[in-house]
Parts: C-alpha cells; structure tokens; sequence
C-alpha cells in the first residue's frame, strides 16, 4: 500500500510537470523549409521501459511481447497477459496496461520523467500510436501506424509543424534518423530487444548488398507476367501466377505500383492472392527484408538520404539504381551519386 501511494505521489508530481511552460524548441530550419533535429541526449539514452519486461507474477514471460512485421511494429497478439502495473524509479514513472476483446490485446504505455514522456498505445495487433514529448526544448512527435496506410509522423515545435509518412521504420530511419533516434527509437528498441530499429537497418543494407548480384525481377518481367494473367488459355494464366510466387518477395513493390484500373477483375484477383502469399505475417529477418525492399525505389530514395550513403555508393547498387529508374552521374568531387528524375517519393 504504501508503494502503491508512493507511486501515485510520484505520478502527481510529474503529471505536474507537463504544466510547465517549455522552453524554446532545440530544432533548426534548413534552408529548404524543413526541419533539423538536434541528436539524442542523455536523458533519452537513459529510458529503460522496464515495465516491458517485468513478469506479471512469477512467470518468466512477460506482460506482452512485440515483432517486427514488413518492417513494422506489430503486437505478438498469442503472446499477452492481461493487467496493468505502474513502476517508479529514479525520476522515471512507467503505466503498462495490457487489455484483450475478442482474444486480440490492447495496450496501453506511459513514461514519464521530468524532461520527457512517451506514450505508446496498440488498439489492436497492428494499429499503433506514439506520442513523445520533450519537456525541455517543447519538441512534440506522434506516429500512427495502421495497416494499410503509410507511417505518418507529425513533428511539431512552436510555430511550425512537419508531417512525413513512409511505408516503414527502415524507411523513416534512413530518410529521418536524427528525428526518429531522438523521439521514437528508444522506446522501439526497448519493446523489441535485440531486433532494435538501427540493427535492423544496418543488417538489411548488408542482405541487400550480398544479393545484389543476384537476378532480380524488374517492373518490364512482372508486367509481362501480368499481362499474361488475362490469357485466354488457362495453362498460361497459371503458369504467370506460379513464376509470380516464384520470384518472391522482390515482385512485391512492382506489384504495388501497377494501375489496378487497366487490370481486368481476374488479374486483380490473383494479383492480391499472390501478394497475399507473398506477404504472410511472419517475424522480419535481415533477408526477408532485403528481398522485399530490392525493388522497392521508396527504399531507395530514403537510403540515398541516409549519411555517407552518396559518397560510398558501388558499382552493383549504383547499376541496379539504375534499372530501378534513378539518374547515375559523377560530381564534382568525381564521386558517384545517384537520383531520382520522376516519382521521386512515389
């Protein structure tokens, strides 16, 4: 009784706390109108989320367990203990409540300290939202992830407010990894421990690179696959759709940019089996990744934005670039640099 009054004490004072008034914001504009996000502190290098791996009881397992899913966050929905529990340490407050209807969990995540709050909360397996507040500087970002529409980010300062959306984390830590170290990686990599966001990254660009000499499907091979889905004779729609399933999870992102409305309903059909089968829910590995954003130019445009991405690039990925649509050209400094001319974020 007295830790739980304790607790309520501490949680009073930091509720508190998110009525002061905030000091100036710590980000920058560049010159293009968007924003420059200062590194991560200390203070958000210290959260530990500590309440993502206490036990409800006895068990060794913990209250609920996250997975990496097509490069999203996703709940492990088998895999929850329903309840709730509050911790206090230091100056750091944390509220884990784990719900369920139907057998599918919510939960709900605060974590407080004097200098910042996070707020993670799942309405189902797939559906999430983060909030994350920097008391000292008044910097606010929110995320929402559902499963159909991109990762919106919603970056907001005094004055100004900044909206990106990508199809994935990978995506959005290599075009905004100031933004998303500071404001949402750790509270990622503590729910996912080790399978953290930058280890993810890193270890995909490494699959990728070690399949790049590999023969891939370009957007020219799937079209004609496609197109053959319409043939009058059934042998041949069938074969399409098995050489389809046979090229794997690199036909994926052609798949996705085809203009439905020139596609018969039949090609429609078995286009969303394929990519049905193609994209079954299992845990995300560096390979499975790598083989899914090979083709995908919205990978490439967010890794052409990652630091010292430029400068390194090599002779297989910049000629891959290059069947994928981008503009390869040597600078100034005799470096080559790759681009996109059209749909750049497409």
């Amino acid at each position: 009784m007295k830790m739980q009054e304790a607790s309520t004490r501490c949680a009073a004072i930091f509720l508190a706390a998110m009525l002061w008034e905030l000091s100036e914001t710590g980000a920058q504009e560049k010159p293009d109108g968007s924003l420059e996000f200062e590194k991560s502190n200390e203070q958000v290098k210290s959260f530990s989320g500590s309440l993502f791996h206490a036990s409800p009881s006895s068990d060794s397992s913990a209250w609920v367990k996250f997975q990496w899913v097509g490069g999203r966050l996703h709940l492990d929905a088998p895999r929850h203990k329903q309840g709730s529990q509050s911790s206090c340490c230091n100056d750091q407050t944390e509220t884990l409540t784990v719900s369920a209807r139907r057998g599918l969990p919510k939960v709900h995540y605060v974590c407080s300290s004097r200098d910042w709050q996070w707020m993670l909360s799942f309405d189902d397996p797939v559906s999430m939202r983060i909030e994350s507040l920097d008391r000292v500087s008044g910097n606010r970002a929110i995320a929402i992830q559902n499963d159909r529409d991109l990762i919106a980010i919603e970056y907001q300062q005094k004055g100004q407010t900044q909206h990106i959306e990508s199809p994935t984390w990978i995506h959005l830590y290599h075009s905004n990894r100031d933004l998303i170290e500071k404001h949402f990686a750790p509270l990622i990599d503590c729910v996912v421990p080790h399978h953290e966001l930058e280890a993810m990254a890193n270890q995909t660009e490494r699959a990728m690179v070690s399949i790049l000499t590999d023969t891939v499907p370009l957007d020219l091979e799937v079209q004609g696959l496609v197109a053959q889905l319409k043939h009058p004779r059934r042998m041949k729609r069938r074969s399409a759709e098995r050489e389809l399933l046979r090229l794997g999870t690199p036909a994926l992102a052609s798949l996705s940019e085809l203009d439905s409305t020139r596609l018969s309903y039949h090609q429609r059909a078995i286009i969303s089996e394929v990519e049905k089968r193609l994209s079954f829910e299992s845990c995300d590995t560096a390979t499975t990744l790598a083989y899914r954003f090979i083709n995908d130019p919205q990978y490439w445009v967010a890794w052409l934005k990652k630091p010292g991405a430029q400068p390194n690039l090599d002779d297989a990925t910049a000629s891959h670039l290059v069947r994928l649509g981008f503009v390869a050209q040597n600078n100034q400094q005799g470096a080559r640099v790759c681009f996109r001319t059209e749909r750049e974020t497409r």
